[in-house]
């Protein structure tokens, strides 16, 4: 049995395209092939499954064991004549910046042997450097030959004999250029296979341009077939209702194949074409998938949507994520930014955001009891976010450190004060920039901002600064500008109350920050306490410019606190009315202004800008100051 990992020195190298070919190219010679995936991948499962017609399957060191892989992958290799793995990003690109889960360690894990592609656009002798680094990486590599992508049949000729001297590795064939048989893309990854106009005709020309050496692909790549091991179905004990349609289509086979064999009966239902839930069902599990793209029929499926809706809240046990967790909140936004009603079980609006908002392994910790999970139960997740809700939720802790989750899976014991709190390192504040109901905001949370600012504090310091929110002030703000907004105020220390505080405020009924503000109370002026102050700006300056070098962001808020004192506002122009700042530093989303009103505390204060404002305060008078990149590097 033919069993091998197609892998590349980086993403877009052309792994899926080369994988696909191959695939269709096995089948077309009776092999009955079978194919895998690295990592946590959806979409070219589909693919091999849809326009194949191939069995196609996750293995993910990260959410899974060795063991639990090695099991995968013999279980449903199991009786074909082929097993092809495809690899996800670089060779050795794993979890953070390690090989954890990556494509390597896969191979190694499976000890499979590995076929590079490579694209040989731009270099010749450069590509064999390029190889034996890859082959000298690690002591076992597994890497065993190689594929040419994009490659004219003259150029592959010339390049075979000059890597095969350089490396010597086979190289085993070649696919040329073909525009014709191009696949596009779209915000996560591919395209569903059954929306690709004429997907199966691309991947037939792609089989029948390749250029493989079989009989030496079969010598390098032959070898005794896995053994399954053997198990028995649990009797069924429960029917669950799995949604599955084109809105809802993101499903590991394997998650499925699990729940059958603990005595699960699935009964598949469309959230988009049927009228009610299935009969007589014990549980619902929605998964996620492109809900965005249906945003309106599912709206307008009022009945499934109130069927959904008594059957939770009248306690089906139900599981929902990503694009199912987004169904279950009161609306979300389509692709054209148009908000829909959806089934109104959980609090929160679904947001498209623009951006890939969170990426990556993490590790989410349950803070109690559940339908789940126990209070401390830790369980491995993938995050792949360009929507967002206004309520994710605080049942759960997510850690994203790739140090903290290794230290956590030995054992050992850190504690609070000096852990790395950290959901995620660094937030992209300046495109997190949203617009509702014509007030701006940071499409991000309090939490994060936590988060953000003690990852920064805790890389000088060893130590978190910034304490849960429960631990802050909070009031309604019923006046001016911010009227209906809630603020969110942090101090060290609450019994004195001179110290600087942090305010964060946020939108009405959601956690979305509207704005920062860092202040400090000039009546009782201390150099100790103005000491602090500075620290609380400088961090929160490094949270939002990560780049900036540490001399520019000390210059930075020091020139805004002396505007500050430069232009006063009157008592009666307070903070929380509609006065223009003297000054605005902005970059992208991001804009900073100083303020100091009698009567107040002097701020600095941050907030979401886009063009428009720009524009706005430009004509009003504003002195605005880009801070481009140049300056912030202080070069």
């Amino acid at each position: 049995m033919m069993q091998f990992l197609i892998a590349a020195p980086s993403s877009g190298s052309g792994k899926t395209t080369v994988a696909c070919a191959v695939l269709a190219a096995l089948k077309k010679r009776g092999a009955d092939p079978c194919a895998f995936k690295s990592g946590p991948d959806y979409i070219d499962p589909m693919f091999h499954r849809s326009a194949l017609q191939v069995d196609s399957h996750n293995l993910d060191l990260f959410l899974s064991n060795r063991d639990m892989v090695r099991a995968i992958f013999a279980r449903y290799a199991a009786g074909h004549g082929a097993a092809v793995c495809e690899g996800a990003m670089g060779f050795y690109d794993g979890q953070g910046l390690t090989t954890r889960a990556s494509a390597w360690e896969l191979a190694d894990t499976l000890g499979l042997p590995v076929l590079l592609v490579v694209q040989p656009k731009g270099a010749s002798v450069t590509l064999a450097a390029q190889i034996q680094g890859l082959m000298n990486f690690r002591k076992n590599s597994h890497v065993s030959g190689i594929l040419l992508n994009d490659c004219s049949e003259k150029l592959y000729k010339m390049l075979k004999a000059l890597l095969e001297r350089e490396t010597g590795l086979p190289v085993l064939g070649y696919l040329p250029h073909l525009p014709q048989a191009a696949v596009e893309s779209r915000h996560l990854g591919l395209k569903t296979a059954d929306e690709i106009a004429d997907l199966q005709e691309k991947i037939a020309l792609l089989a029948d341009a390749l250029v493989l050496d079989w009989q030496r692909l079969a010598v390098l790549t032959e070898k005794p077939a896995p053994e399954a091991l053997p198990g028995a179905a649990a009797p069924t004990s429960v029917r669950i209702a799995v949604a599955k349609d084109e809105a809802f289509c993101f499903t590991y086979a394997e998650t499925l194949d699990a729940l059958r064999d603990a005595g699960a009966e699935l009964v598949l239902f469309s959230p988009v074409q049927d009228a009610v839930l299935p009969e007589n069902i014990g549980g619902l599990y929605l998964p996620g998938g492109y809900p965005e793209l249906y945003a309106q029929a599912l709206s307008e499926n009022k009945t499934m949507r109130t069927s959904i809706r008594e059957a939770v809240n009248a306690g089906l046990p139900t599981a929902a994520e990503c694009g199912g967790f987004l169904y279950l909140g009161q609306s979300l936004e389509d692709t054209e930014g148009k908000s829909w009603p959806m089934a109104d079980v959980l609090p929160g609006d679904g947001i498209r955001v623009g951006r890939l908002v969170r990426f990556g392994y993490a590790e989410m910790t349950a803070k109690a009891d559940s339908m789940l999970f126990c209070a401390g139960e830790t369980l491995p997740i993938h995050e792949f976010h360009h929507w967002d809700s206004t309520a994710n939720g605080t049942a759960f802790t997510a850690c994203k450190n790739e140090k903290v989750i290794e230290d956590k899976r030995k054992d050992t014991k850190t504690s609070e004060s000096t852990a790395l709190p950290c959901e995620q390192s660094y937030i992209d504040w300046n495109n997190s920039v949203a617009r509702k109901n014509g007030k701006l905001y940071f499409a991000i949370e309090i939490k994060d901002f936590i988060d953000a600012y003690n990852y920064c504090y805790y890389q000088d310091y060893g130590k978190k600064y910034i304490q849960s929110l429960v631990t802050w002030y909070s009031y309604k703000q019923d006046f001016g500008r911010l009227k209906g907004d809630m603020c969110y105020e942090y101090t060290e220390n609450k019994k004195i109350l001179t110290l600087p505080t942090v305010a964060v405020y946020t939108i009405k009924h959601t956690k979305n920050i509207e704005a920062i503000t860092v202040n400090f109370d000039d009546h009782s002026y201390t150099e100790k306490m103005y000491k602090k102050y500075e620290k609380l700006c400088f961090y929160c300056l490094k949270m939002l410019f990560p780049n900036m070098e540490k001399n520019k962001i000390t210059s930075l808020y020091k020139k805004l606190n002396k505007k500050a004192y430069d232009h006063i506002f009157q008592t009666e122009k307070g903070f929380h009315s509609y006065n223009l700042p003297s000054d605005l530093y902005y970059r992208d989303g991001v804009g900073i202004y100083p303020y100091f009103a009698y009567g107040e505390s002097v701020r600095m204060c941050i907030i979401p800008v886009d063009q428009k404002l720009i524009r706005s305060y430009r004509k009003k008078g504003v002195r605005l100051h880009r801070l481009d990149e140049r300056k912030m590097k202080g070069k």
